[in-house]
This record gives structure tokens, sequence and C-alpha cells, in this order.
């Protein structure tokens, strides 16, 4: 069976439902052969909180994409980005990947904000070459523009994209992070149960992260 690799990216500050549902759906979707999880240090598209802590991410995203979770599913929580201390760019970590397996391209989840900016990020044309674009509508009203864009890449830069159908699970990771903000330590797993894993709701709890934005 031909070798898929796919890379799902993100700042799961914290990770959410929303995530693993969008994880999951490309996952098979794709048919992959090995997901690549892979928390970004610093994300060029997006400003993290003064308090951010790398090592928190990570742990979180590791019990959010755990075997315990999702059995029988190839999954890779990296930290490969996380340890460059830099911004970091999609096309170095496809680099990274293509040189670890022999397979012609990546396959990379983007949400449908990310996909219709992804002419402007850092070396598009070998971008397109190098990956197949998987992305979903947040909403009904998006698909339309999403194909649109999808078409336009695909003759522009001889694109390989396809648009998934799958139901999202309507949380923000800015949402989550207020809410534990607001509540503090009165906030119930019960509150936070189809957003979050219990693990990584304990975890949350037991470093008292985002209670005063400090995490």
């Amino acid at each position: 069976m031909k070798k898929k690799i796919g890379l799902f990216g993100g700042t799961f500050n914290p990770p959410h439902m929303g995530h693993t549902n969008a994880a999951m759906k490309f996952y098979e979707y794709s048919d992959l052969s090995l997901l690549y999880v892979m928390p970004a240090c610093i994300p060029p598209h997006k400003e993290l909180s003064p308090f951010d802590s790398p090592t928190n991410r990570f742990c979180m995203t590791s019990y959010a994409f755990s075997a315990e979770h999702f059995p029988n599913k190839n999954i890779t929580v990296s930290d490969f980005e996380l340890k460059s201390n830099e911004i970091n760019y999609t096309i170095e970590t496809v680099n990274y990947l293509l040189r670890r397996h022999t397979v012609a391209q990546i396959y990379v989840y983007v949400g449908s904000d990310m996909f219709f900016s992804l002419e402007n990020w850092k070396s598009p044309k070998e971008l397109f070459e190098k990956c197949i674009f998987i992305t979903a509508p947040r909403d009904k009203e998006s698909i339309g523009a999403l194909q649109e864009y999808k078409q336009r890449f695909e003759q522009d830069y001889n694109a390989r994209c396809c648009i998934m159908e799958i139901e999202p699970v309507i949380v923000t990771s800015t949402f989550l992070r207020d809410l534990f903000s607001d509540k503090s330590d009165n906030l119930s797993f019960s509150a936070t149960k189809k957003y979050l894993t219990e693990d990584v709701y304990r975890y949350i709890i037991d470093k008292k992260l985002y209670q005063s934005q400090e995490g």
C-alpha cells in the first residue's frame, strides 16, 4: 500500500474537540499511513499570549491525541517545530517530513480561513508542488468560496486540493481560555466535556492554566 503522511498543525492552546474531530476526518478521508500532529512554536499567522508555554501545549496535545482516545490510529505528536524556538513556516516542516519519509508529497490539513491565504505563505509555489492540501468548510456559506479558491489554485499552480464534508464542532481555543479564566477552580469537567477530553481538562486545572491568563 502506498505510504501517505499527513500533517495537522496548530497552536493547540488548548487542543479541543474541534481539532481532534477535524484531524480524524482528515486521517480517514486521506487514508493516511501516519499523521503528524505538530504544535507550533511561533506561528507566522497568529499572535501568542505573552504567557504562552510550549511545554504545556505539547503535553495537552499529547493527551488529546493519545492512543487511549484514538486506538488503531498511527498518530505522532511531534515537537519538531517547538524545538526550533523561532517562527515556524509550513514549507520547512514539510521538507523535514519529506526527508524522513520516502513519499512524493505530504498531505496537509488547513482550516478554511488559512486555505484562503495559502498564496501568502512562505514559498507558495514550492508548497503546492510538495503538498496535497485538505480543508473543510466552517459553514455552508463558505463552501462556494472554498471551491472557487480550489479551482484557482489548481489552474495557477497545478495544485492538488480537496474539500472534505464534515460536521464541525463549534468551539475555539479563545472561548475555552476565557471560560477557564472566568470560572477558575469552579469550572467542572461536565461543563467542558463536549469540548475537551478529561485528561486535557485535568491538566489545565492542575497547572492552573488560563485562570489569570498566565498559562
